[in-house]
């Protein structure tokens, strides 16, 4: 890359081990905001466990994942921390040539055809929740929008991958031992220095809900084996490399059903919580969006077949993953010495870089702490880089499942607009990180429908 884009943002080491490392395990997206405004979009800072490399600017991120993939690899302690939780699945294996062949062996069951038939998943539990929130606004019980969008988004996650009944055993067990993990596994990623193994409370509860969850899903692969029928995950038990026609193991099953259960309700739930929240504090966006799912839904629910037409939905959903990406930051080693923007990176460098800041980043983005959705208006998206939005990733890493995740999401979205207005109790934008990027309190609604 071109040493004259950045040589002004080389900055000395940022030291102070203890006090970045409080600073930074405290409130991470605010130590790396600090160290951008001051040093610029490429910085060095000191943690208790090495030294690190900030990286904040959307195209050098897009150098670490797609163009130099090969020499920046998984294998760093982040991705060390989640594999006890997700194991090697598709979102965290370090070995390139197995991570090919895996992706080799899941892409059919994210193809276009696959995902539009899943549609009619997504459609139906939508339909269900509204009708409970129906029930609700009838009350006038206020509701926890993150808590109902985790569920939905579980429900439906449930269907499309096991082909099961998303309201039984399996899922409420599953649920609740993979959140248990999660909020164990968040607060060691925010204070990582006593080991996993080591059995502090916290740890043994963590262990203990990874026994659980994984008993309910080697149970349910199983139950598929025994009937050949199922969801996705009865095509990835199907599904033969064409090279080597080898199948998944059910080690790897578990790998990529848990990535799939997490990933694929935990995101997708952050963002619709994000999106509800953005909207009740921007009235005017929310009224353009009533209107806009109004003259499109006029049966009171969106469908695939409606999704041309709900283009403001994926104006306004593009600007909450602009502001809010739920995976927001990642972790990378240099194999070999490398170059980014003039700043020499030698071989073993840890590298942390964040979507969160490079959807903020001043050089690209106007008023970039605005939620705006006419930032993804038709016109302003083809006069801009195309890649400077990376919510899902960049290069051969890139998510997989994010078309199912946009079609989720703006059905959801669009069907919730349609019928109902919301008002959050005590608004507030303030983000959390654990896994994912999260508000840091609950959001609290009161439902009312819409004639």
């Amino acid at each position: 890359m071109s040493s004259s884009v950045v040589a002004q943002e080389l900055s000395p080491l940022i030291k102070g081990r203890v006090r970045n490392t409080k600073q930074f395990v405290g409130d991470p997206i605010s130590f790396l905001s600090d160290s951008m405004a001051k040093h610029g979009s490429v910085f060095r800072f000191q943690l208790v466990n090495g030294n690190m490399l900030g990286v904040t600017h959307p195209h050098y991120i897009k150098y670490i994942l797609q163009e130099r993939m090969r020499n920046f690899t998984r294998e760093t302690q982040m991705y060390d921390v989640m594999e006890p939780f997700a194991g090697r699945g598709l979102a965290t294996i370090a070995d390139h040539d197995r991570w090919r062949r895996n992706r080799r062996l899941v892409q059919p069951a994210f193809h276009h055809k696959q995902i539009a038939d899943l549609s009619a998943i997504m459609v139906a539990e939508i339909d269900r929740m509204c009708t409970e929130w129906s029930e609700y606004a009838r009350t006038g019980q206020p509701v926890d929008l993150g808590q109902q969008l985790s569920h939905l988004t579980l429900r439906i996650v449930v269907r499309a991958l096991f082909g099961l009944d998303p309201h039984g055993a399996y899922v409420a067990d599953f649920a609740r031992s993979a959140e248990n993990a999660n909020v164990e596994l968040g607060r060691f990623v925010r204070m990582p220095f006593v080991p996993l193994k080591v059995p502090t409370p916290s740890h043994r509860r963590f262990w203990r809900a990874i026994a659980e969850m994984d008993a309910v899903v080697y149970a349910v692969i199983q139950e598929l084996r025994e009937k050949e029928t199922g969801g996705l995950l009865s095509m990835l038990m199907n599904t033969e490399d064409e090279d080597t026609s080898e199948r998944f193991t059910d080690k790897e099953l578990r790998d990529e059903v848990v990535t799939m259960l997490f990933a694929g309700h935990e995101t997708s739930a952050s963002a619709l919580t994000s999106a509800m929240l953005l909207l009740s504090v921007n009235p005017d966006e929310r009224k353009r969006l009533h209107e806009s799912v109004d003259g499109a839904l006029p049966g009171g629910h969106a469908e695939m077949t409606d999704l041309s037409a709900l283009s403001y939905t994926k104006q306004v959903l593009d600007e909450v993953l602009r502001l809010k990406p739920p995976a927001w930051m990642g972790q990378r080693r240099a194999v070999a010495d490398d170059e980014i923007g003039g700043f020499h990176i030698p071989a073993g460098t840890s590298v942390i870089y964040s979507y969160y800041h490079a959807h903020r980043h001043p050089e690209f983005w106007d008023r970039p702490d605005t939620f705006d959705p006419d930032r993804f208006a038709p016109d302003a998206v083809a006069a801009r880089d195309r890649n400077l939005l990376l919510p899902f990733g960049a290069g051969g890493h890139i998510c997989i499942g994010n078309a199912f995740a946009l079609m989720e999401m703006q059905l959801a979205l669009s069907t919730i607009a349609r019928r109902f207005e919301w008002t959050v109790e005590k608004p507030d934008l303030t983000p959390i990180s654990s896994l994912t990027l999260n508000t840091k309190y609950p959001v609290i609604a009161t439902l009312t429908e819409r004639s």
